[in-house]
C-alpha cells in the first residue's frame, strides 16, 4: 500500500477521528474508511468496532468513527465526508433490540454504551437505521460494509422475536453490500486491501454478498419463501448454518465451563484449583440455566448432577485453602419446553441443594443464530422434529422468573406445589 505511508497521529494515538477538526489537525483530506456503530465511541480493546479501527490504523488506514449518528438529520453522518473505500457499519457490542428491550418486550431506561446511561441513542435494528441514513446522505457511495454481533446473526433468513416473524438476511433488507461474519479480523485486512487496490474480493472467506447465481460447489440452503411455507425446512436451514467442518462447539469466555472441568479427569482439578488459588476474586459465576433433564436437552447443557458434582470440588478446594469464595448462578426461564412446574422443580433444587436463593434469573429471550430460538418459532425439536411446548404469554413467562426468585419462608421446606 505504496500510497498509505505511516505517519504520526497526535489525535489517533489517543482516538480515531470523529470530526472534520481533527481530520484537519491531521492533515487528513479524506478518512479511508468511516466506522459507524451504535455504540457511543468507547476506544478499548473491549469494544470491538475500536479495535477494528485500530487495526486498520496499524495497516496504515485512515480511519474515521461516528458514534451513534442522530437519525433526523445530516450533522453526524456527514459530519466526516465519505470514505474513499467503504463504509464500516455496526449496531454495537449489543444487539440492539436485546440492548433496547427486555425478554417481555418493555423498553430499557438504560444503555451502558451511551453517554450517561441513558437509552436515547440506539435505534431499533440499528444495523439497518444506519444504512438507510448513509443511503440517504451519500448517494451512489461506496461499498455499505455490514459487520458485529447485530449482522452475523441475520446472515441468514432468521427468527425475530420482537416482530415474531422471519426476516430476511440482513443484507436484503439493509441493502448494504457486504456483511463479514464472526470475528472476521482476517476478511476485514483482506477486503479492505482488495478494495483498495481495485481487486476481486467475492472468494475471501468469511464474507456475505448478494449474488444472482448460487456458487458453485457451496451448499444451498432453504430460500427464505420455503422456510415461511415450512417451518421444517428453518430447522433444515440452522442446521445448515456457524455445521463447519473442523468446528464442533464454540464457547462464549463469559463464564466458567464447570462441565468441561469435571469432564477433564487429567486437568480438570489442577485448573480448577489453579483458578480457586489465584485468579477468583469472591465468586465464580457459572450458567446452569436450568435443572430440569428434558429443558436441559433442548438447551444443549449438561445434566444437573454435574453441577453438584463441581459445587462439591469448588467448595472442598475452598476449604482446604482456608478461602470464602462463592459461586453465583444464572438461571433462565421460559426457555422452550419449561412449565411452571419446572421452575417449581428448579427452585425447590436451588434452595435444598444450592441452598441459595437466585438472584440472576433471566427470562429467555429467543436471539437469532441459536437453536433455542429455532425451537421457540417453530415449537419443534430439532432433532426429533417432534412438538415442544413454548411459553408465548408475557404474563406467564414473568411469573416462571418470579416463581424461582421467590423468597423461602423460615422452616418452609419445599415451598411449591409440583
Amino acid at each position: 500500500m505504496s500510497q498509505h505511508k505511516q505517519y504520526k497521529n497526535p489525535i489517533a494515538k489517543d482516538f480515531l477521528p470523529t470530526t472534520r477538526a481533527e481530520m484537519d489537525k491531521l492533515g487528513w483530506r479524506q478518512c479511508d474508511v468511516i466506522l459507524v456503530s451504535g455504540d457511543a465511541y468507547i476506544d478499548s480493546p473491549f469494544i470491538g468496532v475500536a479495535t477494528v479501527g485500530r487495526m486498520l490504523e496499524k495497516l496504515g488506514y485512515k480511519v474515521g468513527m461516528i458514534g451513534q449518528p442522530d437519525l433526523k438529520s445530516d450533522k453526524d453522518i456527514k459530519r466526516l465526508g465519505e470514505p474513499r473505500l467503504y463504509w464500516g457499519i455496526s449496531g454495537g457490542s449489543i444487539d440492539s433490540m436485546v440492548s433496547n428491550y427486555t425478554a417481555t418486550k418493555k423498553f430499557r431506561n438504560k444503555d451502558d454504551y451511551t453517554p450517561g446511561g441513558i437509552n436515547n441513542k440506539r435505534p431499533d435494528r440499528a444495523v439497518l437505521a444506519y444504512c438507510n441514513l448513509i443511503r440517504q446522505h451519500f448517494k451512489d457511495t461506496v461499498p455499505l460494509v455490514l459487520g458485529g454481533i447485530e449482522a452475523s446473526l441475520r446472515r441468514v433468513t432468521h427468527y425475530d422475536y420482537w416482530s415474531n416473524k422471519l426476516r430476511k438476511p440482513i443484507l436484503f433488507d439493509s441493502k448494504a453490500d457486504i456483511l463479514i461474519y464472526g470475528m472476521g479480523e482476517e476478511a476485514i485486512r483482506e477486503l479492505t486491501k482488495a478494495i483498495d487496490k481495485k481487486e476481486e474480493w467475492r472468494d475471501i472467506r468469511g464474507l456475505c454478498y448478494i449474488a444472482k447465481e448460487p456458487k458453485e460447489n457451496f451448499h444451498t440452503m432453504p430460500s427464505h419463501k420455503e422456510c415461511l411455507d415450512d417451518k421444517e425446512k428453518y430447522i433444515d436451514l440452522f442446521d445448515l448454518f456457524r455445521e463447519i467442518p473442523g468446528i464442533r462447539k464454540a464457547f462464549v469466555s463469559s463464564g466458567v465451563r464447570y462441565d468441561l472441568i469435571t469432564e477433564d479427569k487429567g486437568h480438570g482439578y489442577s485448573y480448577l484449583k489453579e483458578m480457586v488459588k489465584h485468579h477468583i476474586s469472591g465468586q465464580m459465576k457459572v450458567a446452569p440455566e436450568h435443572t430440569e433433564q428434558h429443558v436441559l436437552d433442548l438447551m444443549g447443557k449438561p445434566n444437573k448432577q454435574t453441577l453438584v458434582n463441581f459445587k462439591k470440588l469448588y467448595d472442598k478446594l475452598n476449604k482446604d485453602m482456608g478461602k470464602k469464595q462463592y459461586m453465583t448462578y444464572y438461571l433462565i426461564a421460559a426457555h422452550p419446553g419449561c412449565t411452571e412446574k419446572d421452575m417449581h422443580a428448579l427452585k425447590r433444587f436451588t434452595t435444598n441443594t444450592l441452598k441459595i436463593n437466585p438472584e440472576q434469573a433471566q427470562v429467555f429471550i429467543p436471539t437469532p443464530g441459536t437453536y433455542s430460538a429455532v425451537i421457540y418459532y417453530t415449537e419443534l425439536d430439532p432433532i426429533t422434529r417432534k412438538k415442544v411446548f413454548v411459553e408465548k404469554d408475557i404474563k406467564r413467562k414473568e411469573k416462571q422468573k418470579a416463581i424461582v426468585q421467590a423468597e423461602i419462608k423460615k422452616g418452609f421446606k419445599s415451598g411449591f406445589a409440583s
